[in-house]
């Protein structure tokens, strides 16, 4: 048994109060395992999600995330609305990290080993740069 981090690709510029399909990065969940192929299924125990971003705008304080297989972030959702409040960088307020605990089995019913996040926050905008959001996992 290993744990593994998989790591997003795609960026999100001006993240803002509402959740905007257009605004979410894809995770291949299958990417860092040794033997695993990325777009087959997926079955494992999800465990962490980490969010860096950086703040665009305003002053936000907290940021609700959507884990799901569909891209527009309507259906398929394997972690509802779930927020966390940022944890602010330390020499500057504009770099900002969330943490979440996930913890559950998946098993991949869309038969890709691929899941969407999108963001929303609680004021301001937020940009989130490829390879900022990372979900470990173990088989």
């Amino acid at each position: 048994m290993g744990i593994y981090t998989a790591i997003s690709t795609g960026t999100v510029s001006a993240a803002g109060t509402s959740f905007d399909a257009a605004k979410d990065v894809t995770i291949a969940l299958n990417t860092p395992h040794p033997t695993r192929v990325v777009g087959q299924p997926f079955v494992g125990h999800l465990g962490a999600l980490y969010v860096d971003a950086t703040v665009a705008s305003g002053s936000p304080t907290k940021v609700t995330v959507r884990v799901g297989t569909a891209d527009d972030g309507d259906s398929s959702i394997i972690v509802p609305d779930t927020e966390a409040t940022f944890a602010v960088g330390v020499s500057t307020s504009s770099e900002l990290s969330a943490t979440y605990s996930i913890d559950i089995p998946y098993s991949d019913l869309s038969k890709t080993d691929t899941v969407y996040v999108l963001f929303k926050v609680d004021a301001g905008t937020i940009n989130v740069a490829a390879g900022a959001v990372r979900l470990t996992w173990s088989d």
